[in-house]
């Protein structure tokens, strides 16, 4: 008989705990969970660069698309969730909160542009 056939499948592939981010990970992009937790291959990009593609991704729609402010940042946050893929540790919320932020600030110079 096999070793590993009394195991309980998460104490075989070393899972001792499903944290909710996990679990948010794995309804989201199963694929990626199984990369993460069963082949424990983790990405060392910080979140403030997911932020900076975000408000990058909500700029385009704004300058490219005619998109709304609102559409812009919805579309910046769809982006963030992208690489976030429901982590919730606590740099990654600071950055999540702070698109709107991003969009908001320098949203008076877009309107002085569009007046010239």
């Amino acid at each position: 008989m096999c070793k590993l056939s009394g195991m309980d499948p998460f104490e075989r592939h070393g899972i001792r705990l499903l944290s909710p981010s996990s679990l948010a990970l794995y309804r989201t992009a199963p694929w990626l969970w199984c990369i993460r937790y069963l082949f424990r291959v983790r990405d060392d990009e910080p979140a403030y660069l997911w932020r900076v593609r975000a408000v990058e991704a909500g700029i385009d729609a704004i300058v490219l698309g005619d998109a709304a402010d609102d559409v812009a940042i919805e579309k910046g946050r769809r982006s963030f969730e992208l690489f976030a893929q429901g982590e919730i540790s606590p740099e990654i919320d600071k950055n999540r909160r702070a698109i709107r932020k991003w969009f908001e600030e320098p949203g008076h110079y877009f309107d002085i542009w569009e007046n010239l």
